[in-house]
This record gives C-alpha cells, structure tokens and sequence, in this order.
C-alpha cells in the first residue's frame, strides 16, 4: 500500500471554516430561543403579498399606510416597502400638514447601510401618488436607513436603525458557549488517499 497526496489550491475558505458557520448558526438559534425574540418589525408599510408577519419592536409612529412616520414640523414621510407582485421596492408617502403631497413636489432619496458596510442609495420616482424606488430592496431588509427629501425650498433627513432577524450574543455568553469567531480566506489543502497496487516505470 502506498499512499498519493493530491494538494489543491482553493480560494474559499476550508472545509473546516465551512463547518464553523453551520454550528454557529445552530447555536444562534438555540440562545435565541431561549431568550427575548429577535427584533424583527422593521416598521414598513407592504403591499399585497409583502411579509408583514414579524414581531413587536419598539414602538414608533405610524402613518395612513400603516409604515413608519417620519416627521419634522409640519413635514412627514411614511415609509413603506412595495411588494405586490414584483421585487421590493421602497415605497413612499409625503405628508404636509396631514394632507398628501403629489410625488411631483417633492424630491425623496433612501440610503441604506448594511453590517458589513455596503451602501446603496435609492432615489425615489413618482408612482401615482407615492414615489417608489428604481432599485430592488434586497433581503434581508436589515441596515440603517437615512432619508432625506427637498420641499418647499426646505431639507428635512431622518436616520434610524432597521435591524430584521439580527439577535446578539454577549462576551461572556459566547465565551462560555465556546464560541469563537475568526477571519477565513485562502488556503492550500492536501488530501492524501490511500490505494493498492504496484508502480511500474515505462519502458525505456
């Protein structure tokens, strides 16, 4: 017997990193269990066919639409995300005073940030009465969301925290759990196999 080493290279992470992950999952969800939910509501407005079943976060306004008001004087916007038979899509409404404000009176961007810091920034268009984004709104709907809007010859900008199915593991909780966390990237494997047989050299 005699054994062949096949050595590869790999620019994902290895095997063993992959199985990290896995455990670290399971184990997420198991504290999770056990402890308070998820903060999950990300506080939107959906159309037909949206995911609106999430749980309680901490309470904020609401508008006509059921999202989240944002609001500064007179001025106020109601967050929502349309997913009514098509990718989400931020969906908008401007308020002056209580009364609606045609989406051509005023100009709406929405800037998101995820965890791992990538931004994408929405300009918002008029979509019969409300202004609805180009950009698909990708899952999972969790980042922090800045908005800001031009009316009247006045700016107005909100900034709060959207932070769907994230939970959060202490120090000492993950340190008693056993759990470590750690960079992977690039690597060499070797895989040895052992085989029967006889090496003969080529005549000659």
């Amino acid at each position: 017997m005699f054994s062949i080493t096949q050595v590869s290279k790999y620019k994902r992470s290895l095997s063993v990193s992959i199985v990290l992950p896995s455990v670290l999952f399971l184990l997420t969800l198991m504290l999770t269990a056990c402890q308070a939910p998820m903060e999950s509501d990300h506080g939107y407005a959906h159309g037909a066919g949206g995911h609106d079943d999430h749980g309680a976060e901490e309470a904020h306004p609401e508008g006509p639409h059921g999202g989240r008001l944002l609001s500064e004087g007179d001025f106020a916007v109601e967050m929502g995300i349309d997913e009514a038979g098509r990718p989400p899509r931020w969906q908008l409404h401007a308020y002056w005073q209580g009364q609606a404000v045609a989406p051509d009176q005023a100009q709406l961007t929405v800037r998101t940030t995820r965890i791992d810091g990538e931004v994408h920034e929405f300009p918002l268009l008029a979509e019969g009465e409300s202004f609805v984004s180009e950009g698909i709104v990708i899952e999972p709907h969790s980042f922090d969301v800045e908005v800001s809007a031009q009316f009247q010859g006045r700016s107005y900008r909100w900034a709060y925290e959207s932070h769907e199915g994230r939970t959060a593991i202490d120090q000492a909780m993950a340190k008693a759990m056993g759990i470590e966390v750690e960079s992977i990237g690039p690597a060499v494997i070797a895989q040895t196999l052992d085989v029967f047989g006889r090496v003969d050299f080529a005549p000659g």
